[in-house]
């Protein structure tokens, strides 16, 4: 089957949906099968309109300088991605069997056409909103739609019952994780440093649990992004708040396989790739209670971590210290269950059956 992947960013841009396509592409290749990136050059022109990375075709129909700021995109450029995307889907559906469309930015899905070929790829959901209200009628209008967990799907609601849906997790390459001795106290967060993550409440939070002096609690922050010097600056003083910066796979693995707790406390999420890592190492994860933080809904549903009322310090640092040994273990142990699900050829088999119209 030939499958034509379209997401806003792709490598060498770093992010959920870079990682998401890249694998799911590989994997497919690995099944027999083949893919093409669509995306754009988010540096106005400096990167190969077309090249290989990995074994899979990536084409850069659109240069869009200053296209991606901190938590936003510029209106201009978001307007300017609407219109070429839908033209390229339309120019360049008859050369695949099917085309996945991100859902991100949202602007281009009014845009695109209908068609039994295609797809919409969701992964997160904003209720309450402007974006959560395109949305959830964009779900209704597109007769298929993949997501990354059934619990995005769940938000989204679509209102035209016809509209099918297949769960296709993003897929690990499970041999580079593993669950090795955990470090008790040792809390990790791996993520852009951006105001959504919500990385200074998390932070403000060890700092009030080491006060209390029962547990030695540590945070390990790896990621880089806007906030971090302020960050840095903010949090310098305490020796066991740790600023990683960005890191390699390898050392991120490491950090992964020895971390007591993931922590995730993001204001708006859907299913992101730290916490599928943090399944794959045994790692159980701490998050929030937000509107429009869909982690919180995978974590009540799978049994695979705590969920704080709130996305203040007080409320994950209530979360964090109400994680004793019997419910570490058990979503330790659920974690685990999961892991399985994150295989590459699980994946590709789903989406290709899904596509075909084969029941899943």
């Amino acid at each position: 089957m030939r499958i034509a992947f379209f997401t806003e960013l792709f490598t060498p841009s770093r992010g959920g949906q870079e990682f998401r396509y890249g694998r799911l592409a590989k994997a497919l290749a690995e099944g027999g099968h083949s893919a093409a990136i669509f995306t754009v050059d988010h540096t106005g022109g400096s990167l190969p309109v077309e090249e290989t990375i990995d074994g899979t075709p990536v084409v850069r129909y659109l240069a869009l300088r200053d296209f991606v700021r901190p938590g936003r995109r510029s209106l201009d450029g978001l307007g300017r991605y609407a219109l070429a995307t839908a033209a390229e889907v339309r120019r360049r559906r008859d050369e695949f069997d099917a085309v996945v469309v991100n859902q991100m930015p949202l602007a281009h899905l009014p845009f695109l056409p209908r068609d039994a070929r295609l797809a919409v790829d969701w992964c997160e959901y904003a209720p309450g909103s402007l974006a959560g209200g395109l949305s959830r009628w964009e779900a209704g209008r597109f007769d298929r739609n993949l997501t990354v967990d059934d619990t995005v799907g769940r938000r989204l609601a679509a209102p035209r019952a016809r509209a099918a849906w297949c769960v296709v997790r993003t897929p690990l390459e499970l041999a580079r994780y593993a669950d090795g001795p955990k470090a008790e106290g040792r809390i990790l967060f791996v993520g852009r440093l951006v105001p959504h993550k919500n990385v200074a409440a998390l932070a403000e939070a060890v700092v009030r649990l080491r006060d209390r002096g029962t547990v030695p609690w540590t945070l390990d922050v790896v990621g880089d992004g806007p906030l971090a010097p302020a960050l840095r600056e903010r949090f310098a003083r305490y020796s066991f708040v740790r600023f990683v910066g960005p890191i390699d796979d390898a050392t991120k693995c490491a950090l992964l396989r020895s971390a007591f707790l993931v922590a995730l406390p993001s204001l708006r999420e859907g299913l992101p790739n730290a916490a599928l890592e943090a399944l794959a190492s045994g790692a159980p994860i701490v998050t929030c209670d937000a509107p429009q933080n869909a982690l919180a809904d995978f974590v009540r549903a799978h049994g695979v971590g705590a969920v704080a009322r709130g996305p203040g310090p007080a409320a994950i640092a209530a979360a964090i210290a109400g994680v004793d040994r019997a419910a570490w273990e058990g979503y330790r142990a659920r974690a685990g269950a999961l892991r399985e699900s994150l295989d590459p050829t699980r994946s590709a088999r789903a989406l290709v059956s899904f596509l075909q119209g084969v029941s899943t």
